[in-house]
This record gives structure tokens, C-alpha cells and sequence, in this order.
């Protein structure tokens, strides 16, 4: 394919106090702002709002992109310090007192309109108002041009097109690691884009894609196989599925699973969307009570594995309870399998040392 596809992220985090467990803004903790992201090492960092946010330098290859993802993460969480976590969670809604507390500019949704692919139709825009909830997504940006017209009409077709087929190979998909049905209320609708010099943003996908590195490679993975399907073999999602992504994504339906979808003989299309993407099921995310058995699995030192915090630990720390662990073995075998084969580390992970 003589086509070079690059593939990058700009998702946001919420911060949280560990001690506490309070969340917290990220607007004076972090460089950078909105209109001028502070440039790090394969990335750049910003607030956004109370989130904090990051992107990465666009990518051709899965470990590229968790490489960066690491990296970039690793250098935000130097700059919110060691008292602070980042949570990758799809909404957190503040205390009104502390809320009104932080700066009107902090408080409102400032994000430019975004486009729905389906429609054509610029989204209304969220009413912030009234509410202290706020939303972090985790969008992907597909380039595959250079300098092309945001506003050229078929450059905008384009991206229609894109982010349709995106609804099918991760949206539709995203529903089985993030069962959150509160942030579309604001943000994330199925087909939201937006066009770009370079290609388009796909914005429905929340954050919760970033809890672990196997997850991460399976996005990059499938929305790679998405673009390649379209322009290689022509395949369209709504030649076969018609608009159905839509209907499930905006009503968070859980397709694979024949109750949910009843007798509609239209709703039943869902059932073959992994013929027409031809991608393995996205790797589940780790579960609370695997958290215990990594608790069980030491006879000598107690430690408890929160799955929000994981990023942190990915981003290069090497706690020793971790090494410990590692090396643990009980009645079930070895905390390696919990920790490793759960979820909890990426695949690839080795102890320092």
C-alpha cells in the first residue's frame, strides 16, 4: 500500500490526591495550555480544563505507540508529583464548593465543535452548566495526507467516511472494556470527528483504553486494520451494517450478547460485525477481585493493586512490592500469572534488576 498511515492520541487523565482520595485540577500543575501544548520527549503535555491532558508523536507501528504512550505519561506524572495519581476513568464529578472554587476558564467546556459523521452536522455543544461532572476521553487521530483544507468538502467526506468505519472497528468494540453511560451525555458521540490538516480526530472513545499496554496495542491494531480494510478492499461499514454502530454506541448496547438485541431483525446485523472487521475480541481489563488474589498470592508483605493507578506504574516505576510479588509462588500457581496474565502489567514487562 503506497498510502503511509500514522496513527497518535491526545487523551486526558484526572488527577487524584493519594492520600485523600480527593480528585483534583490540573490547571497549576501542569505546563502547557491548550493553544500551546509544552513539548516533552516523543509528545507534549497540557491541562485541559480540570484534566490533565497529553498526546503523543504520531506513529506507523503498535509498539511505537505504546512507547510513546508510556513515555509521555511517565513525564506527566513527574510534573503532578508523587502525592498525585493519574486515573484514567470516563467522568469524575468534582464537590460543588471546591468546583466553583477553580477558575471560570478552568470550569468551562471550551472544546471546539466537533462533527457528526453521520449526519454531517456540526454536535451541539455540552451545556457544562449545570453540572460539576466532566468527562475524559481517550481520541485517536488517523493522519494520512499533509496539509489538507479542514473545510474542503471533500476532504470533509473523507472523514466522514473514516469515522464511520472507526464506529465499527472501535467504537462498536469499546463498549466491551468501558461500560460508562454517562460521559456521552456531554461528549463522545458514535461518529464524532474532526477534521484535520493531516487526516481527522475519531473522538468518541473515552480513556479507559489506557489501563493497560495490551489494550493500547489492540486500538492501534484495529484502527490500522480499519483504514487498511477501507482503502485496500473497500470495505465500508455501512455497505453491511448500515448505520446500526450509531444506534448501539449512542445507546451503550451490548451487541455480542443476543438479549440485548432482542428480534429486530435490523439490530440482528450487530451479531456479524466480527466477520466484517475480522478482529479478536479487545483483551478484558483487569477485574477488582484479581486485586485480591495478587493480595493472597504474598505470605509476607500485604499489597493491593489499584486498577486506576496502574498508568503510573507503567510509565517506568518499579515498586519493590512489585519485584516481590514477581517472584512470589502460592497454592495457584505464581503472583506472575496475576499480575502478568490479569492484566495488571503489560505482556512484555520485566523487573528492573
Amino acid at each position: 500500500m503506497g498510502l503511509r498511515l500514522l496513527f497518535g492520541a491526545d487523551p486526558e487523565l484526572f488527577i487524584r490526591n493519594k492520600k485523600t482520595g480527593a480528585f483534583i485540577s490540573a490547571h497549576d500543575l501542569i505546563p502547557g495550555s491548550k493553544l500551546e501544548p509544552f513539548k516533552v520527549d516523543l509528545g507534549a503535555v497540557q491541562p485541559d480544563g480540570v484534566a490533565a491532558e497529553f498526546n503523543i508523536d504520531p506513529t506507523e507501528t503498535a509498539q511505537a505507540f505504546t512507547t510513546n504512550i508510556a513515555a509521555v505519561m511517565g513525564k506527566l506524572q513527574s510534573y503532578i508529583g508523587a502525592d498525585h495519581e493519574l486515573v484514567s476513568q470516563p467522568t469524575c464529578t468534582f464537590p460543588e464548593e471546591y468546583f466553583k472554587s477553580l477558575p471560570p476558564v478552568v470550569r468551562e467546556l471550551g472544546c471546539n465543535p466537533d462533527f457528526n459523521a453521520w449526519t454531517g452536522q456540526v454536535n451541539e455543544r455540552p451545556d457544562g452548566d449545570s453540572t460539576t461532572m466532566r468527562t475524559a476521553a481517550g481520541h485517536i487521530h488517523i493522519g494520512w495526507t499533509e496539509k489538507a483544507d479542514p473545510t474542503d468538502s471533500t476532504h470533509f467526506d473523507d472523514c466522514r467516511i473514516i469515522a464511520k468505519q472507526m464506529d465499527a472497528y472501535l467504537g462498536m468494540y469499546s463498549l466491551m472494556w468501558d461500560e460508562d453511560t454517562k460521559r456521552r451525555s456531554l461528549y463522545g458521540k458514535a461518529g464524532s470527528f474532526r477534521p484535520k490538516p493531516y487526516g481527522m480526530e475519531y473522538r468518541p472513545l473515552s480513556n479507559v483504553w489506557l489501563r493497560t499496554k495490551s489494550l493500547q496495542t489492540w486500538v492501534w491494531n484495529a484502527a490500522y486494520r480499519g483504514c487498511v480494510d477501507l482503502i485496500q478492499s473497500g470495505k465500508r461499514v455501512e455497505d453491511t451494517l448500515g448505520d446500526i454502530p450509531r444506534e448501539f454506541i449512542d445507546n451503550n448496547i451490548q451487541w455480542w450478547k443476543k438479549n440485548e438485541i432482542g428480534s429486530d431483525d435490523r439490530r440482528k446485523l450487530a451479531h456479524t460485525l466480527p466477520n466484517f472487521t475480522e478482529l479478536a475480541n479487545p483483551p478484558p481489563l483487569p477485574k477488582p477481585e484479581d486485586a485480591k488474589l495478587v493480595t493472597a498470592a504474598s505470605s509476607k508483605k500485604k499489597a493491593t493493586l489499584d486498577i486506576e493507578t496502574m498508568p503510573t506504574f507503567r510509565s517506568g516505576d518499579d515498586p519493590s512490592w512489585m519485584t516481590h510479588l514477581w517472584k512470589m509462588k502460592d497454592s495457584n500457581g505464581t503472583a506472575r500469572h496475576i499480575l502478568k496474565d490479569k492484566g495488571y502489567l503489560p505482556a512484555d514487562y520485566e523487573p528492573k534488576g
